[in-house]
């Protein structure tokens, strides 16, 4: 089976977007790439695929409004769903091709809500089928998935025995990695080896007079596909055998002649290890499935990066060497699809739409669009790439596009007292690029990855604890991410320290930041507003909509929008924050009174971190 297209109607996140994977010539491709920056629903759209192959069958929601798969099935699933009395007397004397659509209404129960037809062959009207259809026990068949999530933990516990496991056994027909992963796949191994040994002494007893090389194919009956499979990632690593130890048995990969317990691999190393295990285990028992793989290059090194994909698809690639199953990826990494290796694929880029939903881009429906304007369009970092491979200074680039604003123009007024002159380094002065915490976190991690011969400084608010965390490094003032990449996270001025969760605004003081423009226009404070009722607590005249978590006594939230008067509800009279740093940047009166002193830690760390060697 393959999914040909997805199509969503009054869906909580994709609204009414359809998801289209074919090529030009209305084929589905045998991989689909979901690429875009976090929060655009590629983990939804792969969930979302997995429990409607699990649910075609069971009659449950899959989620709000509307959901039509159209998919294209093969002559032996046309023939599971001919085994249907009910599909027979629906179908009787109609030729049929092999294109099903299954419309699953949310709004409805039971069986009423699913609504299946066939297209007829060599025409484009369809026979209508009831739901019950998809009820017959055969057709759970035609429905298989199998889903390799990220939420793993690689670290086995301690295994003192064998179990009952083997490969292709599954009773399942849509199965789903779990957190124990690496528990499952460690006991699995250790069984079939012992399954392999036992099958293999049991042919040595009744074949006493043949060669042992020939009975290779029975000592790793079971093992020898994984084996394979590491030989095709791993260059110099190779998977060695189990070893009985005192306390526990021990599964051992070798190199350049040194063991290695299976738990001391490299993160990225078990990655490749327990993930590729889970897919490869029921091969058989799943071929055809619909394989679902979330962020695979997780812990990879770019190198490994832009090989992952050709490991996961030769996973499900036949002795003739043809792809069984239609791959669906969910990945953040441009080295994923940023490589010539790809092939036979289709990259869809999820972003987020002006109606605070997410869409496909047009340009994500071609069939294999280039490379360059997929990562730009993906992630938004490639505007960055030019300057990020061929820096002529130092680069510090900020979280939003306002942040180096202020900076530049505290820098300017810092070289006028002789302070940090140094030329060795510049900001990233960018207005169209989206650079929030979530971005800049990605880019740090991503271009660390390269040898950069200049130093990359990222400079991070503190205004959203999560990105704090990981830009920073518990007592000390930057982070090293590797690769001449750092970061930091802007220091608490004297003034706020009682209330440190700050973005660059809060270097100022409150009345720098209330300053008025010649329009009448300034940010406001959410303290200025009453938390309950929105208005403002000195002229209630003014009323403000904005969130109501960010108003009220002691919150420090920069207000820029949503303030009205009240007579004229439409018209918003505060100032935006590019607004502010605009005026700032070009010294603009009033603003050319605002001091900058509170900046000077800033500089302080840019410097340390230039000079470090």
């Amino acid at each position: 089976m393959r999914i040909k297209s997805i199509k969503f109607i009054d869906h909580e996140i994709y609204g009414s977007t359809e998801f289209d994977f074919c090529d030009n010539n209305g084929n589905p491709v045998d991989t689909i790439i979901l690429a875009g920056e976090n929060g655009t629903g590629k983990s939804t759209l792969l969930n979302i695929i997995f429990e409607g192959c699990a649910r075609f069958s069971s009659k449950k929601k899959l989620s709000s409004g509307k959901t039509i798969f159209l998919l294209e099935i093969n002559d032996s699933e046309l023939s599971i769903l001919k085994s249907s009395d009910e599909f027979l007397r629906a179908t009787n004397g109609y030729e049929l091709d092999k294109e099903l659509e299954i419309s699953i209404d949310n709004y409805q129960e039971n069986w009423r809500g699913v609504k299946p037809r066939i297209k007829r062959k060599n025409r484009e009207d369809y026979i209508e089928l009831s739901g019950t259809v998809l009820e017959d026990e055969h057709t759970e068949l035609l429905f298989k998935s199998i889903y390799s999530d990220i939420d793993v933990n690689y670290k086995s516990n301690q295994i003192t025995s064998t179990t009952s496991l083997d490969i292709d056994n599954s009773n399942s027909y849509s199965i789903r990695s779990t957190a124990d992963l690496a528990q499952e796949i460690t006991q699995l191994f250790i069984d079939i080896e012992a399954l392999d040994n036992s099958d293999f002494i049991q042919w040595a007893n009744d074949n006493p007079d043949s060669i042992v090389s020939e009975g290779d194919f029975i000592r790793d009956k079971r093992m020898g596909r994984f084996k394979h499979a590491f030989d095709k990632m791993f260059d110099h690593k190779k998977y060695k055998r189990v070893i009985n130890t005192t306390f526990e048995k021990q599964i051992l990969f070798e190199e350049s002649g040194k063991n290695i317990s299976i738990n001391d691999l490299s993160s990225g190393e078990k990655q490749i290890v327990f993930r590729g295990s889970f897919l490869l285990r029921d091969k058989l028992a799943t071929e055809g499935a619909i394989a679902l793989i979330d962020e695979p290059e997780i812990s990879l090194h770019p190198n490994w990066q832009m090989k992952i994909l050709d490991f996961y698809k030769n996973l499900f690639v036949n002795e003739h060497g043809i792809q069984t199953s239609q791959i669906f990826v969910a990945t953040h990494s441009p080295f994923v699809i940023h490589n010539e290796n790809r092939s036979n694929d289709k990259v869809l880029i999820l972003k987020k739409n002006d109606n605070k939903g997410v869409s496909v881009t047009d340009q994500g429906r071609f069939f294999n669009w280039t490379h360059e304007e997929t990562v730009k369009e993906a992630f938004n970092i490639n505007l960055l790439q030019t300057k990020i491979q061929n820096p002529s200074k130092h680069l510090i680039i900020t979280e939003g596009k306002t942040d180096w604003k202020h900076l530049r123009r505290a820098h300017e007024k810092f070289k006028q007292y002789g302070l940090f002159n140094s030329e060795e380094w510049e900001f990233e002065e960018y207005e169209d690029v989206q650079m929030g915490h979530g971005h800049l976190s990605a880019l740090c991690e991503q271009v660390s990855k390269i040898r950069n011969n200049h130093k990359i400084i990222c400079i991070f608010d503190r205004d959203v604890k999560e990105a704090t965390k990981k830009a920073m490094v518990e007592g000390k003032d930057y982070k090293s991410w590797g690769n001449n990449v750092y970061s930091f996270v802007i220091p608490v001025p004297s003034h706020r320290e009682t209330t440190p969760d700050i973005a660059i605004e809060h270097y100022y003081t409150d009345n720098e930041i209330k300053t008025v423009d010649t329009n009448g226009r300034r940010l406001y404070i959410g303290s200025e507003f009453n938390g309950k009722l929105g208005h403002h607590i000195d002229n209630k005249e003014k009323i403000c909509l904005a969130t109501k978590k960010k108003l009220g006594e002691g919150s420090i939230s920069i207000i820029d929008s949503e303030v009205f008067l009240m007579e004229a509800e439409n018209n918003n009279i505060a100032l935006s924050k590019n607004q502010f740093a605009e005026n700032i940047l070009k010294d603009i009166a009033p603003y050319d009174q605002i001091g900058f002193e509170n900046f000077k830690p800033i500089f302080e760390i840019i410097e340390r971190i230039i000079n470090e060697k």
